[in-house]
């Protein structure tokens, strides 16, 4: 199997193609049985896939004994053998820190002569076992045979030039790497941005030169109106006389609620809602998905902050969601997750209008008074999340009540602070959210570098060509001309084993 990296190049003068059979023997591990305790209890690492973390980090979290080794099909292979995940884990390759055996999952590559420099080789590997899954002949395990992978080739140039490029290798990747942890830690700094900016937007710090010389009507008389017309429209609705009592909204918990500005006002989100159209959750079981049938909106769907997508959702028929019409879905409503990961905000588009929701997610209608896209940020707050996450209940399904939603204190700024507050927290919000895409296509960048860095090495274009140096043919024509011999190892399974690792010491 010829490598990409391989195919159809001219090589440089002194450089030569070989099979990985012609340079390293290749040796396959096995797991000793696990049957037999006393095979486990001794001091030899024996790795899998799993304990391999990068090319130069094995974690080894099981010992063996050399009864193990002599008595299973694991091999013994000394320390800088490089190891290759051929199956569960495919494409990892390490190098063995100390004498090591491994199970089946991998083989061994052990030099034959010193005609390969073991980071040269590690380098090598880290772009030709990428296109191991392209090969892969397994079923319900992806892999690859021995055979294989003895037939791949590796372009070899004399190994002075070899230590060459892994220097220049190693010194523009030690650039990449600090360039991508100052990228990382950009990431990791805008993830504390939109918490940051919520709480901004939220207690007023956000607007507060804005709000500077503007006369501002108070938001305690905003709330005042809507709890006015609340009970006007409920009184005419009802038909009933003005005596009628009116089903007052949950009153605001007080209690710990942090200070505002003079114009700002805290109310319950159940003060906040159009009359008529009262917070609830959902259609309980709303059964398999239909064609044709009313689109619901479940937890997974809500995407934090955003409108929700409704080409991704699930339909629930007619007459099933019929039964909950008082969760029926309009343009503008919030959509809140109450169970599972709870206090997801979503916005409701045009085009969900008839939709509705499930037992797990909360429908909330903003009173024409309050601007749907503020309340949306201010149940996003880090505030509110904590407030929320305080009154959580259960073990195997954790959520929140309906009480305890329609409870939820909402600091409220005039009406024209809410515009301007979801108009900057929009512009903010995108502004974090191109630094994440930036982020990302300059992590895609870097590894496509990493990736030319390595070709350009592996066709000799990286360093250049020292003519002093000796050819590696001449070494490479040595171990050709003795594999053409037919020179093989001799003896039993267990004499191999000795010769793959000098004894270890008692």
């Amino acid at each position: 199997m010829e490598s990409e990296a391989t195919a159809s190049q001219e090589l440089p003068p002194g450089w030569a193609v070989a099979r990985f059979d012609e340079i390293y023997d290749i040796i396959g591990g096995g797991t000793p049985s696990t049957k037999n305790k006393a095979y486990w209890e001794g001091d030899i690492p024996w790795v899998s896939s799993s304990d391999i973390l990068g090319p130069r980090e094995i974690v080894p979290r099981r010992f063996i004994t050399k009864e193990a080794v002599d008595n299973s099909a694991t091999n013994l292979v000394p320390e800088g053998s490089i190891i290759v995940v051929t199956r569960v884990g495919l494409g990892k390759v390490a190098i063995a820190p100390v004498p090591i055996c491994f199970s089946q999952d991998s083989q061994a590559l052990i030099p034959k002569i010193e005609l390969i420099d073991t980071d040269y080789a590690l380098y090598y590997l880290s772009i030709a076992t990428q296109e191991f899954k392209q090969v892969s002949r397994g079923t319900t395990i992806e892999g690859v045979t021995k055979k294989q992978l003895a037939s791949m080739t590796m372009p070899i140039p004399p190994l002075a030039e070899q230590r060459r490029i892994v220097a220049k290798i190693g010194l523009i990747f030690e650039y990449a790497n600090q360039a991508e942890k100052n990228i990382i830690l950009t990431k990791q700094k805008n993830a504390f941005f939109l918490p940051t900016i919520l709480a901004a937007a939220t207690t007023g710090e956000l607007t507060c030169g804005w709000r500077r010389g503007r006369h501002l009507n108070n938001a305690s008389n905003l709330i005042d109106r809507i709890g006015r017309e609340r009970n006007e429209a409920w009184h005419q609705g009802s038909g009933k006389v003005s005596a009628q009592h009116y089903p007052a909204p949950q009153n605001l918990e007080s209690d710990d609620l942090p200070l505002l500005p003079i114009e700002w006002a805290w109310a319950s989100l159940d003060q906040l809602v159009k009359e008529g159209r009262p917070i609830v959750y959902g259609v309980i079981k709303p059964g398999p998905s239909i064609e044709g049938g009313v689109p619901i909106v479940k937890v997974n769907n809500i995407v934090d902050g955003a409108p929700i997508n409704v080409s991704s959702l699930d339909r629930c028929s007619p007459e099933r969601a019929g039964k909950f019409p008082r969760s029926t879905l309009s343009e503008g409503d919030l959509v809140i997750s109450k169970d599972g990961s709870i206090g997801r905000v979503g916005l409701v588009p045009k085009e969900l209008t008839g939709g509705n929701v499930t037992q797990h997610v909360m429908k909330v209608t903003p009173h024409s008074l309050i601007h749907g896209p503020y309340l949306m940020r201010a149940l996003q707050s880090p505030f509110i999340q904590k407030w929320l996450r305080g009154r959580t209940k259960g073990v195997a399904l954790q959520g929140v009540n309906v009480e305890d939603f329609r409870k939820i204190p909402i600091p409220i700024p005039p009406h024209e602070e809410q515009l301007e507050i979801a108009r900057r927290l929009d512009a903010l919000i995108d502004f974090s959210q191109d630094i994440n895409s930036q982020v990302g296509r300059s992590l895609r960048r870097l590894k496509s570098t990493r990736q030319s860095v390595l070709i350009r090495a592996f066709e000799g274009k990286l360093v250049p060509q020292d003519p002093n140096d000796e050819p590696v043919s001449v070494l490479l024509d040595r171990v050709r001309a003795e594999r053409i011999k037919g020179r093989k190892r001799s003896g039993t399974k267990g004499r191999q084993k000795q010769l793959l690792v000098a004894p270890m010491e008692a």
